[in-house]
């Protein structure tokens, strides 16, 4: 479809998501690149593809019903990082932040932790 422009992965504004071989044509999740620095990309993660079908959508709204599109994409995601099988650590950070990505590690916890984590987010989408 040409929507790479010979590229690896489908390069996007990344503000709105949208293409930049075909307006009003959207890339989320692992099709796209976003850059984050250097020759660095955002990670390829649900994390992120979630965040950026949000965001889609809202940009497609905002059009439809001519509002005020919404705050543009941070690239903000987290996960865990099992440091044994009895502890984790959440990872992540705002990766499109100004000045360049800030990413931390958090304090480990009970691997349990994770498994209540993931429990509400498919209960509640958060």
């Amino acid at each position: 479809a040409g929507l790479t422009l010979e590229m690896p992965w489908v390069p996007v504004d990344p503000e709105t998501l949208e293409t930049r071989a075909a307006p009003g044509v959207f890339a989320v999740g692992d099709v796209n690149s976003i850059p984050i620095g250097g020759e660095r990309a955002l990670p390829k993660a649900g994390v992120f593809a979630s965040a950026q079908g949000r965001l889609a959508a809202e940009v497609i709204a905002s059009r439809i019903f001519e509002t005020s599109p919404p705050a543009r994409y941070d690239g903000a995601g987290s996960c865990f990082l099992h440091l044994s099988g009895e502890q984790v650590a959440e990872v992540g950070g705002v990766f499109l932040a100004p000045g360049g990505p800030q990413v931390g590690l958090g304090e480990p916890r009970p691997a349990s932790f994770k498994e209540r984590w993931e429990a509400d987010w498919q209960r509640f989408g958060i």
